[in-house]
């Protein structure tokens, strides 16, 4: 930031904040960042993001368990906050659950069956956001020309139905859940009664910092 002269989640390199936080090693189920130009101090930063509305929801998030501060001065001083909760099997496992839990709402409301959690599916959904992380495309379609239900057979999983959503960016299950069911293609799949079981994928990095993967069966 400090050698273009502006603040930005991207530099001019074209890697985001996110790519560099998984290229340093550290894998985060969420992330918060705060990137400001002007104060002059720790302190005077500090000040900066507790008098914002989102900057101190951020701040003061009880989910974030680490955190990172660096400064750069070109002219002005360019600060970059990070707060993160690390990616852990649990935290994934509870992530993964959420949707689940907010999409079977979802199709009670509408007067349908739960889905049941899918093992094989939701290996399929995880490889798919890490894919998509580790080779920076955003689609249904994997780079290798494989579709949704070549990656559920290719999990081993034999249901004949497949569907799937995507998405990337959402900072929660709730966020994304909601993104999904005011896009009607989504909510098509999340309420169709001919799916019965589900998979959940989430990957924290790439540009847009998260992705997540619904993967359905019938």
């Amino acid at each position: 930031m400090a050698d273009a002269g502006r603040l930005g989640a991207e530099g001019r390199d074209g890697v985001s904040v996110h790519q560099r936080i998984t290229g340093a090693g550290y894998a985060y189920v969420t992330v918060g960042e705060h990137l400001v130009s002007g104060p002059r101090s720790p302190a005077e930063f500090v000040e900066y993001c507790l008098g914002s509305g989102r900057s101190r929801r951020i701040l003061l998030d009880p989910a974030f368990r680490h955190a990172a501060l660096a400064r750069a001065d070109a002219g002005d001083r360019y600060w970059t906050a990070l707060w993160a909760a690390p990616l852990t099997p649990d935290a994934l496992s509870r992530t993964a659950a959420e949707v689940v839990a907010l999409t079977n709402a979802e199709r009670g409301r509408a007067g349908l069956p739960p889905l049941a959690m899918d093992p094989l599916l939701t290996v399929a959904a995880q490889a798919h956001c890490a894919d998509m992380v580790a080779r920076d495309f955003y689609d249904h379609t994997s780079p290798d020309g494989s579709r949704p239900w070549d990656r559920a057979a290719a999990a081993g999983s034999r249901r004949r139905t497949i569907g799937e959503n995507i998405a990337c960016g959402q900072r929660s299950p709730a966020e994304v859940v909601d993104g999904w069911m005011n896009s009607p293609g989504h909510r098509a799949n999340i309420l169709k009664r001919e799916f019965g079981h589900i998979g959940v994928g989430f990957t924290g990095g790439g540009r847009a910092g998260t992705y997540w993967t619904q993967l359905f069966g019938g």
